[in-house]
């Protein structure tokens, strides 16, 4: 559903735009905020939610504050979900263009990522490492079960926050397997 989002104020570029009575208050700036930011298919859309706002806010044209090196006030309250108006205009806009299957994916995505940063905090107990590698030998078939979710919903990558070094997740997660397996062996031996 991405508007088209240019150098041009974007009233231009999509004529229809304000059938949308939620959108009407906002200006040129603050509504390519909130398709940069929300649609399913922004170009942004394989960045952390936490950059990809900071990444709209330029791209839509906020400014930077030179003595501050922070956004402008207004920018600011936008990002922080503080203007009412702008508000308004993201809850219509993710409701118009709220699709489950996407939602579904998304939220399974969050899950993989909570499990990875919960792998990758510092070990400090033979506790922490044996949950470090239960979460590691999980993220494989997890990662199984991602791929046949998404053939069930017959969606492709496309449109989804993914890993861009995919690659390298594989061949990290079998080092860390080795490494495990190691940690292990020297934690029975303590043991024993």
């Amino acid at each position: 559903m991405l508007y088209t989002v240019d150098e041009r104020d974007i009233r231009e570029s999509n004529n229809d735009i304000d059938a949308i009575v939620e959108f009407r208050p906002c200006n040129d700036k603050e509504l390519k905020y909130v398709f940069l930011t929300y649609d399913y298919e922004t170009p942004l859309r394989r960045m952390p939610i936490v950059e990809r706002k900071e990444e709209a806010m330029a791209r839509a044209g906020f400014k930077v504050a030179a003595t501050t090196g922070k956004w402008e006030k207004t920018a600011t309250a936008i990002k922080n979900n503080k203007n009412p108006q702008v508000l308004k205009a993201i809850i219509a806009f993710r409701s118009i263009n709220y699709n489950i299957d996407k939602e579904t994916l998304l939220a399974f995505d969050k899950q993989l990522i909570q499990f990875q940063n919960k792998a990758a905090e510092s070990k400090t107990t033979p506790d922490d490492w044996k949950l470090a590698i239960l979460i590691n030998k999980s993220l494989k078939p997890l990662i199984k079960e991602r791929k046949e979710i998404m053939e069930l919903l017959d969606l492709t990558e496309e449109g989804f926050i993914e890993d861009e070094n995919e690659n390298a997740s594989k061949v990290e997660l079998s080092t860390i397997d080795e490494v495990n397996a190691a940690i292990i062996k020297l934690i029975e031996d303590d043991n024993a």
